[in-house]
């Protein structure tokens, strides 16, 4: 840099008294790297090579304040960066060794970025319809805290909670709002329906599970335990709930069935096969 800077300065001096105007600068080049002044119509001597050298300014080290103060600002970047990450760090492991949950009151809302409701949170919400929240959390009419997912914010289409007395209870309905099954801890069942009413029920009794099938409100087909408690048994009623067929496993390990049949006269026939079948009246 000191050579560039040297020739740099001779060049400006010769430039700026025989070649004002920023010309180029004339020199022959000896065979040995030597180099020459000469005015611009001289031409070199054998073995010298002519070159024209631009006027240039020449290269000084900058002084080092404007990058000293960026690095200084930077290195102060730096430091605040660390510190507030050491607040955050501290402020997490007060907060894991309190145990101390955060607290919101409600009611609030969640909404989307379209400003759809997706959560509201109060201490009490609508059993029926979302008015306008696609979730809900809080007592229903009747006082019952439970969860109820609703379409579009207005159909109630499912829900887990308390029923009116207390126990749980998981509801499920169609796109209309039809109660499609459900599982209550009360009653011990899990029910499929078709309307208003129960097409198929899954109980848990005294006698342990049943499986029941209904026509309307009258169940005509159950599948329980034998009443001696070793083995299954089927039982199928008429539409009144007068037992017509039943069978199962009976107390000596082996089968047994019994059939009510009524005559062209109106008379019943019992027939059986075994013993000690099970009741076939269902209480009727």
């Amino acid at each position: 840099m000191r050579i560039r800077t040297y020739l740099g300065s001779l060049m400006c001096i010769v430039g700026a008294s025989a070649y004002a105007g920023g010309d180029p600068i004339p020199v022959c080049v000896g065979p040995g790297g030597a180099m020459r002044l000469i005015e611009m119509k001289v031409t070199c001597k054998a073995g010298e090579q002519k070159k024209l050298f631009a006027e240039w300014e020449a290269e000084l080290d900058e002084p080092p304040e404007e990058e000293d103060a960026r690095m200084e600002n930077m290195q102060k970047q730096l430091q605040e960066m660390t510190k507030r990450l050491a607040a955050l760090e501290k402020n997490s492991d007060n907060r894991g060794s309190s145990q101390a949950a955060t607290r919101i009151t409600a009611p609030f809302e969640v909404v989307g970025r379209t400003g759809k409701v997706i959560l509201r949170v109060a201490d009490k919400v609508s059993s029926t319809s979302g008015e306008g929240a696609q979730v809900t959390i809080g007592a229903g009419d009747a006082g019952n805290y439970g969860v109820r997912v609703y379409k579009d914010g207005a159909t109630f289409v499912a829900g887990v909670g308390q029923a009116r007395g207390g126990a749980g209870l998981v509801a499920v309905m169609d796109e209309n709002g039809s109660l499609v099954a459900s599982m209550s801890a009360r009653d011990r069942s899990v029910s499929v329906y078709e309307g208003d009413k129960a097409a198929a029920s899954l109980v848990l009794d005294d006698t342990g599970g049943t499986v029941a099938i209904y026509q309307g409100s009258q169940a005509v087909a159950y599948l329980t335990r034998s009443s001696h408690g070793n083995g299954g048994n089927v039982t199928l009623t008429d539409g009144k709930g007068f037992g017509v067929f039943s069978a199962g496993a009976a107390s000596d390990g082996g089968g047994e069935a019994c059939l009510n049949r009524v005559t062209g006269g109106g008379k019943q026939r019992n027939v059986c096969l075994g013993i000690e079948l099970p009741s076939m009246g269902l209480g009727k």
